[in-house]
């Protein structure tokens, strides 16, 4: 076991050079080897819904995260990045709107980290246009998502511009 393992950006780093297999592996023993250390276990598992996702398994990837997510506010600002990826897996899962809503409250009521500004407001933006509640989220999300960009974190930023964009359809 280690705490420090829970290879959730290697996990995502395969994912898009298109090594899902070896991903999937790392992500697996990552869940196995953080066990003992809720919020590494955690992250393990944002990395395992990540997998999940890719593989078109969006129902297990919003279990992955709805189990990590029962540990609360003993994850810190990971409570919200984790719950706007679950906001992912329900919107490509086509979940409840009621299940969409309370993602997004709890995105909305967590810690915020401004790492993740950008990818929290994408999933309240998704969370409020799958609901039919938007009241300008988009618009904020994509301010953040400049910055973001002009900050150099042009992945995040293409991403979640991707992610909007999907709403408009």
């Amino acid at each position: 076991t280690n705490p420090f393992a829970d290879n959730s950006a290697l996990v995502k780093a395969l994912l898009m050079a298109g090594q899902s297999r070896r991903a999937r592996a790392l992500a697996t023993e990552a869940i196995k080897r953080t066990q003992p250390w809720t919020k590494s276990n955690a992250d393990a598992a944002s990395g395992m819904a990540a997998v999940l996702i890719v593989d078109g398994e969006f129902e297990q990837a919003n279990q992955v995260l709805s189990g990590a997510l029962k540990e609360g506010a003993a994850l810190g600002s990971l409570e919200a990045l984790l719950s706007a990826e679950q906001v992912d897996a329900l919107y490509l899962a086509r979940g409840p709107a009621d299940e969409l809503r309370r993602a997004g409250e709890q995105i909305a009521r967590g810690k915020h980290d401004a790492r993740y500004r950008a990818e929290i407001a994408v999933g309240i933006a998704i969370s409020q246009h799958a609901t039919g509640a938007c009241r300008g989220e988009c618009r904020a999300a994509m301010r953040d998502l400049a910055i973001d960009s002009e900050r150099g974190a042009r992945l995040v930023s293409l991403v979640g511009m991707l992610k909007l964009g999907l709403l408009a359809f």
